[in-house]
């Protein structure tokens, strides 16, 4: 395996000092780790992640934020940034790992695609606590992470795709839903995004309140973006089915359901509910979804 490089990057100052060309405040040689998620995504390929660790106020502590390039980048036409959105907090693999999914699946090579995993020190609900000056992780994904990301990569940043499922499923509709502007396609398998209310798992936690849930809402997001995504190319892919879908959910319908109300609003979108797999990963479902996104934003270019 090639070594992976830790950066100390203080904030966005840093980023923009590191985009302009000046001398990265340190570098160190990690050791090499045991390969996360190993035994479905053992195998002999090389780990060539790059490693930056963001220092920033809204969040509890430094946060590494790993990234993937594809072997011949400066070959890609049109090259993308793909958001391998994170389903647990730290650097926590009970459901498998996104990232070396990805490299394991050769994703980005075969889609001309950077691939780009944050991660969080509390619950990834993708919101701002209404109270919390450590849980603000929409403003950290957005203020921290992608800024850091386009002046990395500004070409690559005209194209940025969302991938998530579980918790990180509902981060990846809430960020597009929010900023449109910012996003240009999100897919998404077995993820519970039908709630009305922050009424399971971490949700109480990371929303705080009722009134901060309705800014985050998908079912009122969609209602109120209607208007912006109907009549237009798909920028939504919905695939099942697991926990949150299929003939014996275990959480609920969320994906039929979402399906329904899309329809309803006349949102086009690309949806497959057809393959039942196990709640990770390394499943299967990875590969159609980022397909999924590369043909939703070639229909936007």
């Amino acid at each position: 395996m090639n070594r992976r490089e830790i950066v100390k990057l203080m904030g966005i100052g840093a980023a923009a000092s590191l985009a302009a060309g000046a001398s990265i405040p340190s570098v160190t040689q990690a050791p090499e780790p045991e390969l996360p998620g190993a035994g479905k995504n053992a195998g002999p390929f090389e780990v060539r992640q790059s490693i930056y660790v963001i220092s920033s106020h809204r969040q509890a502590h430094d946060l590494p934020v790993r990234v993937l390039l594809p072997k011949k980048l400066d070959k890609v036409k049109s090259p993308g940034v793909l958001y391998v959105l994170p389903v647990e907090p730290e650097i926590q693999f009970r459901f498998g790992e996104g990232l070396t999914t990805v490299e394991h699946q050769d994703l980005h090579n075969k889609f001309g695609l950077i691939a780009v995993a944050p991660s969080f020190s509390d619950w990834p609900w993708y919101a701002n606590h209404p109270t919390d000056p450590k849980i603000q992780q929409e403003s950290y994904f957005l203020e921290d992470v992608v800024t850091l990301i386009d002046r990395l990569y500004p070409k690559a940043s005209r194209k940025r795709l969302l991938v998530g499922f579980s918790k990180s499923g509902n981060g990846a509709y809430q960020l597009l839903l929010r900023h449109p502007e910012l996003f240009t396609a999100a897919s998404i398998w077995d993820a519970p995004i039908m709630y009305d209310s922050p009424q399971k798992f971490e949700m109480p936690r990371i929303y705080g309140d009722q009134r901060n849930f309705d800014k985050y809402c998908i079912p009122q997001l969609l209602r109120k973006q209607a208007s912006l995504l109907s009549g237009k190319p798909p920028r939504l892919a919905l695939f099942g089915y697991s926990l949150f879908g299929g003939p014996h959910p275990t959480f609920g319908p969320h994906i039929e359901e979402a399906h329904a109300l899309m329809e309803s609003l006349r949102i086009p979108h690309i949806y497959d509910d057809s393959s039942p797999r196990e709640h990770r990963w390394d499943s299967g479902w990875l590969e159609p979804a980022v397909a999924a996104l590369v043909t939703m934003s070639r229909s936007r270019i």
